[in-house]
């Protein structure tokens, strides 16, 4: 009854194929030239260039600073524990603590300000900085929250996926894709849209999100990929790296690349494994084949 619904929510959250850091360092430069076009004009204001500059500092080096901070936060279970509004509103107000001495600096070396490089003085910048920095910062990240999907491009739809009930020679079993596919009732995946939804062939963190690659295209949500492991128990897969998962049925083989390795993924990809579990690795693929 609500299927055309679904499918409204879907196409008007779906913006393409974008990657984290595309998508905060694009909204920082965009808005570094807005303030820049704003602010310079011919009555006092600093010249283009000087206010190119500028801007393009002060709404970076934030971005950056945001973004460290809550990844810095994500080590620790009881911050992952709370909701995302709340992380959010932690990671904002450290990076704006974190901004404050460098937005005092370009003040005085930037803007002639005669401040002087006080404490009492970074935090008066500070009170004057984390309320627009930490609104920005829910603003830009709200869309995740509220469910907005980043799709990979070129991915198929639930029409023209391939079938996969009749594996070839070296796929994985029928008990095995049996199993894979009862992953509507693991809870990240009704963040993804039906049409993505499938069996997983692996998971990658990006910053503080998840990219969740399954047989019918790429997802990006707002997750946690120790909580995503933990609740793909009945999956036989392992952690290949400090940001990767692979479902062991989807991995064809790994090789070394430099001094790390690879795992080829039966979709042609190819994801990281770190040089102290290369072995385990190619042990699990030969013992699972």
């Amino acid at each position: 009854m609500y299927e055309w619904a679904d499918r409204a929510v879907t196409a008007l959250t779906d913006i393409g194929d974008l990657s984290p850091r595309r998508y905060f360092f694009t909204i920082a430069v965009v808005l570094g030239l807005l303030f820049a076009f704003t602010t310079s004009d011919d009555q006092g204001g600093p010249g283009l260039f000087h206010s190119l500059l500028l801007w393009q500092l002060q709404s970076c080096l934030p971005m950056a600073l945001l973004l460290i901070a809550h990844m810095g936060w994500s080590r620790f279970r009881w911050f992952e524990k709370t909701g995302p509004w709340v992380q959010l509103l932690v990671s904002g107000m450290t990076g704006s603590l974190l901004f404050s001495p460098l937005a005092l600096l370009i003040d005085v070396v930037l803007m002639g300000d005669d401040e002087a490089l006080s404490l009492s003085e970074m935090a008066g910048e500070f009170w004057n900085l984390w309320p627009p920095v930490t609104l920005t910062w829910l603003a830009i990240n709200a869309p995740f929250v509220f469910g907005l999907r980043l799709r990979g491009a070129g991915v198929s739809s639930a029409d023209d996926t391939v079938p996969v009930d009749s594996p070839e020679e070296g796929s994985p079993s029928p008990g095995m894709l049996a199993a894979e596919r009862g992953l509507e009732t693991v809870p990240f995946m009704s963040l993804i849209a039906p049409d993505m939804r499938g069996s997983v062939l692996y998971l990658q963190a990006e910053l503080h999100y998840l990219a969740v690659i399954t047989e019918r295209g790429r997802s990006l949500i707002l997750y946690n990929l120790r909580d995503a492991i933990a609740e793909l128990s009945a999956v036989p897969g392992l952690q290949t790296h400090r940001s990767h998962w692979i479902a062991l049925s989807q991995a064809t083989r790994v090789r070394r690349l430099g001094r790390q390795g690879v795992v080829e993924m039966r979709n042609g990809d190819e994801v990281p494994v770190s040089r102290r579990r290369i072995d385990e690795v190619r042990r699990l693929l030969e013992s699972h084949a």
